[in-house]
C-alpha cells in the first residue's frame, strides 16, 4: 500500500442513533480508540477417514468497542447497556465520498475507569444486530 493511502483515526467520526427516537449522538469528540472485530464462525465437517480437517462457514458477527474520555454525561446516559440503535462509523470523517460502515447494534458493555494518575475513560462495547447496512467499500453520499 502506498504511503499516501495510510491514515490515522484523527478524523474518525462515530454516530449512535437510538432506536425509537432521540439523538443522533456523536461519540467521537473525545474518543481515544475504536475497534471492530469481524468474525466468521465455522463448523468442523471432517469425516473419520480424512487426515486433514474440513470446515463449512456458518454465521458471521461483529463486536465493537469505543473508548472515550469520561465527561459528556448526556451522551453516555443515552448509550447504556441494553441500548439498541444504529452505529455509523466514518473512518476518515463524514464528508461526501469518504468510507462508511453502518450497522444496527446492541450495547452490551460499559466500563468506567478512574486511574489516580491519568484521565478517566469509558469503554462502551457491543455487537452488530443483523446484517451490515453499509460495509467496506461503501462511501458517504
Amino acid at each position: 500500500m502506498a504511503y499516501a493511502d495510510r491514515f490515522t483515526g484523527r478524523d474518525a467520526t462515530f454516530v449512535f442513533t437510538p432506536a425509537g427516537g432521540g439523538g443522533p449522538f456523536t461519540l467521537s469528540g473525545d474518543f481515544t480508540n475504536f475497534s471492530m472485530d469481524y468474525k466468521q464462525d465455522v463448523v468442523d465437517v471432517t469425516a473419520g477417514n480424512e487426515q486433514d480437517r474440513r470446515f463449512l462457514t456458518t454465521l458471521r458477527s461483529l463486536d465493537w468497542t469505543l473508548s472515550v474520555y469520561n465527561g459528556d454525561e448526556t451522551i453516555l446516559a443515552n448509550v447504556k447497556v441494553g441500548s439498541v440503535g444504529q452505529l455509523d462509523v466514518y473512518p476518515k470523517g463524514n464528508a461526501s465520498g469518504r468510507p462508511i460502515r453502518s450497522f444496527d447494534v446492541i450495547v452490551t458493555s460499559y466500563q468506567e475507569s478512574y486511574p489516580f494518575d491519568n484521565v478517566s475513560e469509558v469503554e462502551i462495547g457491543g455487537v452488530r444486530n443483523g446484517p451490515m447496512a453499509s460495509d467496506i467499500g461503501a462511501t458517504v453520499p
